[in-house]
């Protein structure tokens, strides 16, 4: 004889059925939050990239500032004027009872040197001259050494001073360089 078998499906208990379907949604909301997870990190990421693309072009346009700036200033007429003006200027601060420093000049201003290039993610940089400090009157004035060429060309001290912001006005770079110009000495 030939048996046939059955299957026998009113002898499993209901409660085995009803938990693996709790385990199985168990497992698939822990697979689903990972996922929520992974892709509020890769947003976040994606964020504070693009955060760190618009820092960089705003330092790169106040770094390129102070580069134009400094490279036309090696022409000694462009110096001359521009540098000539401050000194002015921080003369006539001076003599009107202000102290060193405070005279500031947008070398830019002069039209002598070209408008430095700015990407389109800033809105705009700011360069202001100022003079760190004057020569003395003795040893170095001319008058100290008259018919010598001795003291003749003294240091003057300048810093240049660059503020750049993006167009959404979140980010800022604040750079700044100091020079010294070869100049002859004061009167």
């Amino acid at each position: 004889m030939i048996q046939t078998l059955k299957p026998s499906y009113g002898k499993m208990p209901q409660q085995q059925r009803g938990s693996s379907l709790v385990f199985s949604l168990v497992i698939l909301t822990a697979i689903t939050i990972g996922a929520v997870v992974a892709m509020q990190r890769s947003t976040l990421q994606l964020r504070m990239i693009g955060n760190m693309q618009h820092q960089q072009t705003i330092f790169n346009d106040t770094m390129g500032n102070l580069n134009t700036l400094l490279d036309g200033l090696r022409n000694g007429n462009t110096a001359n004027a521009i540098l000539g003006g401050m000194i002015n200027a921080e003369n006539t601060s001076l003599a009107n009872g202000n102290p060193a420093g405070t005279a500031q000049l947008d070398p830019y201003s002069f039209n002598l040197l070209p408008q430095p290039p700015q990407n389109a993610g800033t809105q705009a940089t700011t360069n202001n001259i100022r003079v760190l400090q004057l020569p003395g009157n003795a040893p170095q004035s001319l008058k100290q050494h008259a018919g010598s060429s001795a003291g003749t060309l003294v240091p003057y001290y300048f810093a240049s001073n660059v503020l750049g912001i993006d167009v959404n006005n979140q980010s800022r770079s604040r750079q700044e360089a100091g020079f010294f110009y070869m100049a002859p000495a004061p009167q």
